[in-house]
């Protein structure tokens, strides 16, 4: 996957998620909901990628 070139603080803005909790996502804490990663994926333009994170656990 090729590296974005956006700052936590320019994330949590456009996703409205606190810096905690996309720190908790950078980590894969499993307290973070599902939704919370799509919403994330979607600001950064894979939201398609999703899918992929599903077939590698389902």
């Amino acid at each position: 996957m090729k590296p974005r070139k956006i700052s936590q603080t320019l994330l949590a803005e456009r996703t409205g998620l606190s810096l905690p909790t996309l720190r908790n996502i950078q980590r894969g804490e499993p307290s973070v909901s599902i939704g919370h990663y799509l919403v994330v994926l979607s600001t950064l333009g894979l939201g398609a990628d999703l899918s992929n994170v599903a077939l590698i656990y389902f």
